[in-house]
């Protein structure tokens, strides 16, 4: 992860309120859809439900590094444009991983209400597989300056990838519970192929590739626990017997809004912690730099959404382990990511859990 105080988040807080700090996110696994046994078809059920619940008019589609911009202001089936894409040559050199970058080295036009990741020549089977894929996977195919990207695998499976400081996981998880929709039999959307601006490409992937050599990802299913206090309690337990002693943990939430604060539990987390979490943000909202978050954990709850297959929550700095979790009627999820001084504890952790 990236410091606060580093150029993509000040980016985003002082000069673009929709650009995305690079592995600042979340991810959202959707359950299947039975009805959908490959990306193409579960593509385009989910962007003509975008298109008719959530009044979408553009669209981005990234396949093989190449971006394309959908008009759907108009009556169109999403299926045939999105055939029509996958049919397309490559042209140019794969220029999402220049978006891995500050903003301001790279510049396209224009922008979309929605963009989908189509990674067809992907096929995650397994919780870790989907989750690294949602969260890492491809990055020649994202594109960050985007707070909401939906990402479609080749064996129907599809998720989001999700800027965390441009919208919360609760509301977004409201967002995103769209009902199936048909394509209808219509002709398809007319299509845009985008053009960046010359830079970079071999500094964005070496940098990229840096920071994924350094990140451990670890996801376990677990019996069903009945609380989020139960949890914290089992989290702590197994920091416990893995570092021998506990450890600082902050951010403990049960995604419940109230009109008075942001959620309405905060555990392991003195009030002068509090207090200087909410003084880094301030201070990188002004650009300035401040300390390290004063703890060495942090935990994230997706609560119980019954469209939420798998929930992960990488929006951590360097050196901290972040541990999501997402509770079922008759197990819970896992997810741990570590990196730094504590690469290697993921594993440990979720053994103990």
């Amino acid at each position: 992860m990236m410091h606060w105080q580093h150029e993509p988040m000040r980016d985003f807080y002082l000069n673009n309120p929709r650009s995305l700090a690079f592995f600042s996110n979340y991810t959202l696994g959707l359950t299947d859809d039975p009805n959908c046994q490959n990306g193409i078809d579960r593509a385009a059920s989910l962007i003509q439900s975008w298109v008719q619940h959530r009044n979408v008019k553009t669209f981005c589609v990234a396949h093989g590094g190449e971006f394309y911009l959908i008009d759907a202001s108009k009556s169109g089936n999403a299926k045939t444009t999105l055939q029509d894409i996958s049919a397309l040559k490559k042209q140019g050199r794969s220029s999402g991983w220049l978006t891995t970058l500050p903003r301001s080295k790279w510049r396209t036009n224009p922008t979309a209400d929605l963009f989908i990741a189509l990674d067809l020549d992907t096929a995650p089977v397994t919780d870790q597989q989907f989750a690294f894929e949602l969260a890492y996977g491809n990055l020649a195919n994202r594109r960050f300056d985007q707070p909401i990207q939906l990402i479609v695998f080749g064996n129907g499976r599809a998720g989001y990838n999700i800027d965390h400081t441009d919208i919360d996981a609760e509301p977004a998880i409201k967002l995103i519970d769209l009902p199936s929709c048909d394509s209808a039999s219509l002709s398809e959307w007319p299509i845009q192929r985008l053009h960046f601006e010359e830079a970079n490409i071999e500094k964005a992937q070496a940098e990229a590739k840096r920071l994924l050599a350094d990140r451990e990802l670890v996801c376990v299913r677990t019996r069903a626990f009945q609380s989020d206090q139960e949890i914290q309690l089992a989290i702590q337990h197994a920091v416990q017997k893995v570092f021998g002693q506990p450890k600082v943990t902050s951010e403990a939430v049960s995604m419940s809004h109230l009109p008075a604060g942001r959620y309405n539990t905060v555990y392991f987390a003195s009030p002068e912690d509090v207090q200087h979490h909410a003084e880094r943000i301030k201070a990188a909202k002004a650009g300035e730099v401040f300390g390290p978050m004063p703890c060495d954990i942090t935990t994230s709850s997706a609560g119980m959404p019954e469209h939420i297959s798998l929930f992960g929550f990488t929006d951590t700095e360097p050196n901290i382990i972040g541990i999501a979790y997402l509770r079922k009627p008759n197990e819970t999820l896992f997810h741990i990511k570590a990196d730094g001084r504590f690469k290697g504890f993921a594993e440990k952790i979720a053994h103990d859990l």
